[in-house]
């Protein structure tokens, strides 16, 4: 409350008379339900100061597993498409980190349907966060 107030005062000093929003320094999270497979995917972001600090992107079965550290899937993955799903889930967390940007990730080469996963939640997220503005 007191940092709204701070915000405010700062801001009617110079007459913006403009709404003034805080950044949401939190975790958010998405998921969706489990695919045909089982596989059900979970996205957190973090925010501070109104930019991405840190993401989370696990896809996991009914029993807590998870993709990425299942040897046997990777294997699979690696030899059909190209890529694990363990360098396919840190690739997107990594663009996510660098666009900075919850609408702009680009689908992962080998990993169409995990990339779509991802973006789908990276836009729950997005409805659920109010917008920093300084």
């Amino acid at each position: 409350f007191k940092e709204l107030v701070a915000k405010a005062l700062e801001k009617a000093k110079t007459g913006d008379t403009t709404e003034t929003v805080l950044p949401m320094n939190d975790t958010y999270k998405a998921a969706d339900k489990p695919d045909e497979r089982g596989w059900k995917a979970e996205l957190a972001v973090t925010f501070k100061d109104g930019k991405i600090e840190k993401v989370v992107y696990n896809e996991m079965n009914d029993k807590g597993e998870k993709k990425r550290e299942s040897k046997e899937y990777n294997d699979k993955m690696k030899e059909k498409s190209g890529i694990t799903a363990a360098d396919a889930q840190a690739a997107l967390e990594n663009a996510l980190m660098k666009s900075q940007d919850l609408e702009k990730v680009d689908v992962v080469t080998g990993a169409t349907s995990t990339s779509k996963r991802f973006q789908e939640l990276a836009k729950q997220i997005a409805a659920q966060r109010v917008e920093y503005k300084k």
